[in-house]
């Protein structure tokens, strides 16, 4: 039979599977959030099914089973707390802005149970929420869609999320100051002049009266350290006594440095000294580690004469999934507030930061109309007045990540640093000169493309639905066939080649910046980041070691990383790290054809791990057993290495950041990059043979084309095998996998164009019949045209025959045994009711379904007999008849029987001769059968008188005329017959 090409498994848009609501305008707040209070990591095996890790909750209201949710680390940052200008530094990121998305399995109580363990590490002291994340088909933005301001003391609040299949915007999103908190101060400080060294001011306890706190960021606030002119990472540092102005909040781009103090104006062409709050850091150097921030909160300037005023708020979190966005011309608003000037009541006083542009996240392939995005930073406060002190320093912009190579042209996107507060006169308005005092403004933001959105590979990676995760699934089509036999090209399996345009061979430094190279025919690129540490291109060819390794070397706290990204997806990547020594930590990030973090927690991708390598979801360490493990040496793999080896998974980039880099020249290597394989495509149309039920696109599905005997009866619409799966995604069907055949990737079509016989015309019962199937076939040879090329099979390449017969009028049809020809021969057939049906299955080596055609045997058994009989006084009976003859004449009768039925017959005629005539046989004429007079009742019979279709019989009898004849009349009828017929019976003498 022919079966249609399957439904393809699009495995490209992926997405986690989740009720969806129908069409739905929404307004407000439409997330719930929660603080989460502990987590309990799961304890599982690989591919151990119901493996999820368990997190508590401050509340579960809102959230149920089955619903998408983000969880996030707000804070948790490692700062330098030193009382000089290295204050404030980044020392380690840690978990701060690390997140992901999750499915709930289970809701008990205050506990959370999700449906897969957590792919990346968290620090409850880091301050962790989760927001429920709804999920729609249509969402129609109707009135501005907000969240609730981000809330240190309740942990929550800051973040819009949202995932829907069409997202219309009809109003706008707003999260304009959402972000973290611009400190205000509250009361005035001490003392109030500028007597206090304001670089003896970095870093300040709670009870130091000269600063306050500085603006919330992504660090933990900490009373022995939370006040002072340093930056709280992203959040702006607070002025100095002589009110000195705050440095700006920050995100992708860095806050500016508050104005100086009222002793050191720059007016008149005087240099004062620098004593402004110091602008956050900017956060872009970890976006590569795909995490996402809040806008840092603007530091308050230094308040003396009692002028307060609120402080900026950072931007908020904006995260839309979807396939389609319609802008409408509206606006995604995550700018940094910039606050109200000061107006002093008598003295002026130091002006605040501006706070940071916040974070935009669009995964969405098609965004349709016109869209504004907003991640600008704050303006620094302005100050009303003409004496010169410290006015606020500009927030940094923000930052925007999506998913697509290019930014969409639809989107306008403003994203510039906030400006330096001023001094300027009230009435009328002027800048003064000086008027800056130092302030500066805040760095722009700026943009990612081909961001991947951290997301368990576990939800979205089932390809065939079976249950079983594509890491554990070996048949991820269930097409019987595993993908080990499917998955690769015969050229497109290679090692990752560490030349490029680096020397292999040498100790050659690598410098920050991207380098091409090549695997068999697929192009991918390096991206090298440095910060102290270096990277290295090392041969290491002697016996027992490693080969070419990339060698990260450097100092404690240096870190380094690199980032591979192929053009197209890899299958079956593998790899090794090596070197492991105390104290070091390398982040893995590998990452789906659909740009999905992949969990490395309880992971089969971990193939194996040295005794003094610790994981933490995709983090690998040494905290413990100092050691200095040479890792050139593969003798040294059981105890410092980690091996990687993604099967089953098409992979798009692979991620390696290094930090914690032991001193005295200790390194950490990057090697046996390789089994990187081309993904086998026969038939060219984007999906690779492993997940394509039908590799050539024949129409006959690959589970039935392989070596198992699988049946369509067997198969769902889409070319599966049903009956359910073995514990490793294979059908329990083939008993552990089928073996694959040529026909899986040949493309051999088989056509029959006519069914024909040896007979003409009506078949009629008794007949012997011959059918013979006329088929062609054609086979792929190229398949990147369009149409496909194709050459003509030879007829002796087709040369699969079967035949079915039907006697229920093609209900069911019954196999014929050993009629495997294209030709069917039938004896004595007979009129059957329903009409018999046969049918032929043809097909080639190369497909095993083939084509049908199926063919009625309509038997009919009649005859249409007919007689005319004239009276002729010649003897050939011809020209007019006679009605007048004398005694002793001789007269011919002629009598002609005429088959007008569709089937030859064979009867006999009874003709009763009139009394007083004589039969006279040597002048009759007998073309068929025989003619026999009875003397006693003159009744002949011309018998065995076989007349085909469509064709008559003449029979001439001459009889004499006797003596005592008058009137005489001859009657002739049809005796019998062979056939039916149908509007007469034979005999019945009528």
């Amino acid at each position: 039979m022919h079966l249609s090409k399957k439904n393809a498994l699009h495995y490209f848009f992926l997405f986690l599977s989740f009720s969806l609501f129908s069409q739905t305008s929404i307004s407000g707040i439409v997330n719930s959030y929660a603080a989460v209070t502990d987590i309990t990591v799961s304890n599982c095996e690989p591919c151990e099914a119901d493996c999820g890790d368990v997190i508590t909750v401050t509340s579960t209201s809102g959230f149920s089973a089955g619903d998408k949710a983000l969880i996030i680390q707000m804070k948790g940052a490692t700062l330098n707390t030193s009382n000089s200008s290295e204050g404030g530094t980044i020392t380690s990121i840690n978990q701060a802005g690390n997140y992901e998305f999750f499915q709930i399995a289970e809701v008990v109580g205050s506990t959370i149970r999700i449906q897969y363990p957590l792919i990346r590490s968290y620090d409850i002291d880091g301050v962790i929420q989760i927001v429920k994340i709804p999920q729609y088909n249509s969402v129609d933005i109707v009135g501005d869609l907000t969240a609730p301001a981000w809330n240190s003391a309740t942990s929550t609040g800051g973040i819009v999320a949202l995932s829907a299949e069409q997202i219309i915007f009809n109003a706008n999103i707003n999260v304009k100051g959402k972000g973290f908190k611009g400190l205000e101060m509250s009361v005035n400080g001490t003392p109030d002049n500028c007597s206090v060294n304001p670089n003896t001011q970095y870093v300040l306890p709670n009870t130091n009266n000269s600063s306050f706190d500085r603006g919330e960021g992504i660090a933990v606030p900490v009373a022995a350290t939370n006040r002072g002119r340093a930056p709280r990472a992203n959040g702006g540092g607070a002025g100095v006594s002589g009110d000195s102005g705050g440095g700006g909040g920050s995100n992708f781009g860095a806050g500016g440095i508050g104005g100086k103090r009222w002793c050191n104006a720059d007016e008149n062409g005087n240099t004062g000294i620098v004593a402004g709050g110091i602008g956050g850091f900017s956060m872009e150097p970890y976006l590569i580690q795909n995490k996402a921030f809040l806008g840092g909160g603007g530091g308050p300037g230094f308040i003396t004469s009692s002028n307060f005023s609120l402080v900026p708020n950072g931007g908020g979190i904006v995260i839309l999934f979807a396939d389609t966005i319609e802008g409408n011309g509206y606006v995604i608003d995550a700018d940094g507030i910039s606050p109200t000037p000061i107006e002093p009541t008598g003295p002026a006083d130091g002006g605040a930061g501006g706070g940071g542009g916040g974070t935009v996240l669009i995964k969405s392939d098609n965004i349709n109309s016109n869209l504004t995005v907003n991640i600008r930073g704050g303006d620094g406060q302005d100050i009303l007045d003409s004496d010169l002190h410290g006015p606020g320093g500009g927030g940094g912009g923000g930052v925007l990540l999506y998913s697509t190579p290019t930014l969409s042209p639809f989107v306008s996107l403003n994203n510039s640093g906030g400006a330096a507060g001023i001094h300027y006169t009230k009435n009328p308005k002027t800048a003064i000169i000086g008027s800056e005092n130092g302030a500066e403004p805040g760095g722009p933001g700026g943009k990612r493309s081909l961001y991947n959105v951290i997301e368990n590979t576990s939800y979205s990676a089932d390809f065939d639905g079976d249950g079983v995760a594509a890491g554990c699934d070996l048949d991820s089509d269930n097409d019987g066939i595993l993908d080990s036999e499917e998955g690769c090209g015969p050229d497109g399996i290679g090692d990752l080649n560490i030349i490029s345009n680096l020397v292999e061979g040498n100790e050659n430094n690598t410098d920050n910046g991207t380098y091409p190279t090549t695997i068999s025919g697929l192009n991918a690129t390096y991206t090298f980041e440095e910060n102290g540490s270096d990277i290295k291109v090392v041969n290491l060819s002697a016996a027992g070691q490693q080969g070419p390794v990339f060698k990260f070397t450097g100092k404690k706290n240096e870190t380094a990383a690199i980032d591979i990204v192929f053009s197209e997806y890899v299958l079956g990547s593998s790899f090794k790290l090596t070197d492991f020594d105390e104290n070091e930590e390398v982040t893995v990030n590998v990452y789906d054809q659909n740009g999905t973090l992949i969990s490395l927690a309880a992971s089969p991708y971990v193939a194996s791990r040295g005794s003094q390598v610790s994981q933490a979801n995709n983090m690998f360490s040494t905290y413990s057993n100092p050691s200095d493990i040479n890792g050139d040496l593969v003798s040294s793999d059981a105890v410092g290495s980690v091996s990687f080896n993604f099967r089953g998974l098409l992979i798009s980039r692979i991620n390696v950041a290094i930090k914690h880099v032991r001193e005295n020249n200790s390194s950490i290597r990057f090697t046996q990059v390789n089994q990187f394989c081309i993904p086998l495509d026969s038939d060219l149309d984007g999906i690779p043979n492993y997940l394509d039920t039908d590799s050539d696109n024949d129409g006959c599905p690959d589970a039935m084309e392989a070596a198992g005997n699988i049946t369509a009866v067997q198969l769902d619409t889409n070319g599966m095998i049903t009956g359910g799966v073995d514990g490793d995604g294979v059908p329990t069907e083939v008993n552990g996998g089928q073996d694959t055949t040529a026909a899986v990737t040949i493309n051999e079509t088989v056509t029959i164009n006519s069914i024909t016989s040896d007979v003409s015309g009506a078949i009629c019962s008794g007949t012997t019949i011959t059918y013979t199937a006329n088929a062609t076939g054609t086979r792929v040879i190229d398949f990147s045209t369009n149409p496909y090329s194709t050459e003509a099979l030879d007829p002796s390449e087709i040369n699969n025959y079967q035949w079915y017969e039907s006697t229920d009028g093609g209900t069911t049809f019954t196999i014929l045994s050993g009629e495997t020809t294209n030709t069917l021969t039938l004896t004595n057939v007979q009129v059957a009711d329903p009409v018999k049906q046969f049918k032929v299955l043809a097909s080639s080596a190369n497909n095993s379904c083939g084509t049908e055609d199926t063919i009625n045997l309509t038997v009919v058994n009649e005859a249409d007999l007919s007689l005319v009989k004239t009276v002729h006084a010649n003897q050939n009976a011809t020209g007019s008849e006679i009605t007048q003859a004398n005694i002793g004449d001789t007269i011919y009768y002629k009598i002609v029987l005429t088959n007008s039925g569709p089937c030859d017959a064979t009867a006999s005629v009874k003709d009763v001769l009139p009394a007083g005539v004589s039969y006279i046989a040597t002048s009759s004429t007998v073309p068929t059968g025989t003619f026999v007079v009875d003397d006693s009742s003159n009744i002949g019979t011309w018998d065995t008188v076989t007349v085909e279709s469509g064709s008559a019989q003449t029979l001439i009898i001459a009889v004499l005329i006797g003596p005592n004849c008058g009137d005489i009349t001859n009657f002739v009828e049809v005796e019998t017959s062979t056939r039916p017929d149908p509007d007469s019976t034979p005999g019945n003498a009528q």
